[in-house]
């Protein structure tokens, strides 16, 4: 608190709020270059990343643990957001009437929030529900808001360039300004212990196992984690709610949770990591199982089971063990209760994929293996899907050109590569005589195609025809797999799984080749990125993991591990990533940032090699904006990008010098069309009037009705004597008028 033992947790952060979560201990913070919300520890460590869909740039954050929710607002959409402390059920609660909303403040025991708009001047306030909106209070005009604290009973703003203000909230009036730096103010928290007050707990039930919520050394936040499923431990029988709510008053609501010993010595429980808690389920004894559809998945939200001489064995296993001990006729298996849900797929529903109009996007599937192999489009949500290509010998990789309309793949059994329409139309051979293909990769804005042939060692290129094609390398000892591109970057990263397995990354040229990723890594196969926040993702078929990296290789991060899954392929859209297996007929649904399993879908008797997320906001173009000029007077804040060339959706932030007044916008936005958004900014030179009947002496003025900004001059009057007031004064910027008020009296 001194300001000593200064440590760096985090790098690379274009922030302009930041929050403590004194209970938990947890950091967030708003980046508009990521267009995210993040948390981590304290240390820096266990970092998540929150991407809300109407998160533009957020800018200014405020917590309240009690209730266990988060605001921020976010100058790029002109709302005022919240959500849950873990960046679930993410909602607008201010959206209109916004211009450039910045800090944000909570009077949490009347559970109000403030902030301040530093486009239309105003510190507004609604509830935590966003209604009873009304102006707190409307300084001056040209005044640029920015920071907002609350401490009982009163409001304290700052503005960019000048005071800090005391107002009481209850009626706008200003009570009160300090001078603090004229150069610029922003950030503002009041320091006051009242503010950090401990959450209440609930205690653990007996015996109990938590399943999808999280513990603290006292029991669990009923803030943050508001809602807990409970099992019991092994060899325990349940009664009671098994879902139950921590009340403000440290009580679980529900029945009470019992937790009796069974007899039954062997118990496991299948892995919580399957939660599916947002779809309808139904209880059933194990009784049941054998009537359920032959091809459907079994997504299991919390189990106890107790297990006959069953050996350790993956999760996935375990549900075929269980359901077809049960089938055959075995002893019952199962004496606790199960919750699940049984979805089906219809491979004759049509999904209009092709039209880019759909209300859930498509996954497209490269089937290998299945019989009848294929490419299929895969409406995640709906759980429905069909055909796009038919007859085909070994799908192993797929991927597509949005705009155009096409889709690509590699057969290894015909050994070729080929393109159609999205609709399985006009097939084409692009080339032939191929070896082991693995990956595919389209570069959107060259229009290029990119492979791997594990066979021969290889990465090549070539147009959509086939033509123009190059090897950009060749090695007999490796063996290139997965492969993705960012040509907003110029890079290209893929895996190799061959005598020393790596994820390697070089330009799209093949150039300034390196190897990324050399530690534990054994059989790595498919990879993606999220070329917003510029990580990467992998699978490794050999370590049965998903792992993230940033671009360097730097911050590898564990995401999920489970044993004998064998997965093989991932892609990326809106923070999730899609998963198979090798020679598993499922794909799985993971966040992202935690590792969190969401969902999972299984496809009847096809295994999926090959996947991808079809999907036009992954292949935007590659847009670039010419080089702003600053206004005179003017000064750049920032943009939310470091690169010198400007790229699509880059927004830089704009204001004036002290002494000149904006007109303009102070924020643009870098277009489709390769042009900024919005006029340019203008800072003319702010000017005081003479005072009455005097004459400037001893100073630089430009006529005999007005000064500028800043001068000093020493006045006198007109011929008759009787001065009033200050004959030196100062040219400022309050209001344009005249330090030290006075006047030549006639």
């Amino acid at each position: 608190m001194d300001g000593t033992n200064i440590i760096v947790i985090h790098n690379n952060v274009y922030s302009y709020g930041l929050a403590v979560e004194w209970n938990s201990l947890q950091l967030y913070w708003t980046n508009a270059m990521t267009r995210s919300i993040s948390v981590t520890d304290l240390q820096g460590n266990n970092r998540r990343v929150f991407n809300c869909s109407n998160t533009h740039y957020p800018s200014g954050i405020v917590l309240d643990p009690h209730e266990g929710v988060m605001f921020w607002t976010d100058w790029g959409s002109r709302k005022v957001m919240k959500s849950t402390l873990e960046g679930t059920q993410c909602v607008a609660l201010v959206a209109s009437k916004l211009s450039l909303p910045e800090g944000i403040t909570l009077d949490r025991r009347n559970k109000l929030v403030f902030w301040a708009d530093s486009g239309n001047g105003a510190i507004e306030s609604v509830d935590y529900s966003g209604n009873y909106r009304r102006v707190v209070c409307r300084p001056r005009r040209n005044l640029l808001l920015w920071g907002v604290a609350f401490i009982s009973p009163y409001l304290f703003f700052t503005l960019s360039r000048g005071n800090c203000y005391k107002v009481d909230p209850s009626n706008g009036s200003v009570l009160r300004s300090f001078g603090i730096n004229p150069r610029g103010n922003f950030g503002l928290v009041a320091f006051d212990s009242s503010l950090q007050s401990s959450a209440v707990t609930c205690p653990l039930p007996t015996n109990a196992v938590l399943v999808g919520c999280k513990t603290s050394a006292a029991g669990i936040l009923y803030d943050i984690y508001t809602e807990c499923s409970l099992s019991c431990k092994q060899g325990i029988e349940v009664t009671g709610s098994i879902v139950r709510r921590c009340n403000k008053d440290g009580k679980w609501s529900g029945a009470e949770h019992f937790c009796a010993g069974m007899t039954t010595a062997n118990t496991r429980a299948l892995a919580s990591e399957f939660l599916s808690s947002e779809r309808s389920s139904m209880m059933a004894s194990s009784d049941e199982a054998k009537h359920v559809p032959k091809y459907s998945a079994l997504v299991v939200r919390f189990i106890a089971i107790p297990l006959i001489s069953v050996e350790a064995d993956t999760t996935f296993h375990m549900w075929r063990k269980i359901l077809g001990k049960v089938e055959v006729g075995e002893k019952e298996l199962v004496r606790a209760q199960v919750i699940y849900d049984w979805h089906v797929i219809p491979q004759t529903f049509f999904v209009n994929c092709e039209s880019g109009n759909i209300a859930l996007f498509c996954l497209l599937m490269a089937t290998a293996f299945s019989g009848k192999d294929h490419i299929l489009a895969l409406e995640f949500g709906s759980k429905t899907s069909y055909v796009v290509v038919s007859n085909l010998t070994h799908v192993s990789a797929v991927d597509f050109h949005y705009n155009l309309g096409y889709i690509f793949w590699i057969d290894n059994g015909e050994r070729n590569i080929k393109r159609s329409n999205m609709d399985g139309t006009n097939i084409n051979v692009i080339h032939n005589k191929t070896g082991v293909g693995l990956g595919l990769a389209v570069e959107w804005n060259s229009l290029q195609l990119y492979w791997t042939d594990s066979t021969n060692g290889t990465i090549s290129v070539s147009d959509f025809q086939g033509n123009n094609k190059k090897a950009l390398w060749s090695s007999k000892t490796e063996k290139p797999d997965g492969i993705v591109l960012d040509p907003y970057e110029g890079l290209m990263f893929w895996t190799d799984w061959g005598n020393q397995p790596k994820i390697e990354r070089s330009t799209l040229l093949g150039t300034q080749r390196v190897a990324i990723v050399t530690t534990r890594v054994v059989i790595p196969y498919g990879i993606t990125l999220d070329r917003q926040s510029k990580l990467i993702f992998w699978v490794d078929g050999g370590m049965d993991v998903i792992e993230s990296a940033d671009y360097n290789g730097s911050n590898r991060k564990l995401l999920f591990q489970r044993s004998g899954i064998s997965f093989s392929g991932v892609t990326f859209t809106s923070s999730y990533l899609f998963i198979n297996g090798w020679l598993q007929n499922w794909v799985c649904k993971v966040d992202a940032y935690n590792g969190t399993v969401v969902d999972n879908v299984t496809t009847s008797s096809i295994f999926s090699e090959g996947i991808v997320a079809f999907d036009s906001s992954q292949q935007l173009p590659a847009v670039k904006c010419p080089t702003l000029s600053l206004p005179s007077n003017g000064v750049l804040l920032g943009c939310n990008t470091k690169k010198t060339d400007m790229p699509y959706d880059t927004t830089c932030r704009f204001s004036c010098k002290e002494g000149s007044e904006a007109t303009g916008l102070i924020v643009k936005r870098c277009a489709e069309n390769d042009t900024w958004i919005g006029p340019d900014l203008v800072c003319p030179a702010l000017r005081c009037p003479l005072p009455t009947n005097g004459i400037p002496l001893e100073c630089n003025f430009t006529s005999t009705t007005e000064l500028l900004y800043d001068v000093e001059c020493r006045n006198s009057c007109m011929e008759e004597p009787g001065v009033i007031g200050s004959t030196v004064r100062r040219c400022n910027a309050n209001e344009n008028e005249m330090e030290r008020t006075s006047s030549a009296k006639d």
